[in-house]
């Protein structure tokens, strides 16, 4: 079984990227207070995110140059690219 994709789509406003620029927007805000649902739900929303599902027991293997990982559902993975 392949896991699910959701794209986001092209049509929402452009994220700020970096911690650096939220800070100086929001000095007072502490994202370890926010819980890890809560994190993934919002990214999967921003423009060049992209969310795979794995379902129990299903794998995944990715390669980045010479290095393998194969790992095993249940879990969300994003691919973000700005």
């Amino acid at each position: 079984m392949v896991p699910q994709v959701r794209r986001t789509s092209d049509s929402m406003e452009k994220p700020a990227y970096g911690l650096g620029v939220i800070q100086e927007r929001r000095p007072n805000m502490d994202l370890s207070k926010i819980s890890t649902p809560d994190l993934v739900q919002e990214l999967s929303k921003r423009e060049g995110v992209e969310e795979f599902m794995l379902e129990p027991y299903q794998q995944i293997k990715i390669v980045v140059g010479d290095n393998t990982h194969i790992d095993y559902g249940p879990a969300v993975i994003l691919k973000i690219q700005d």
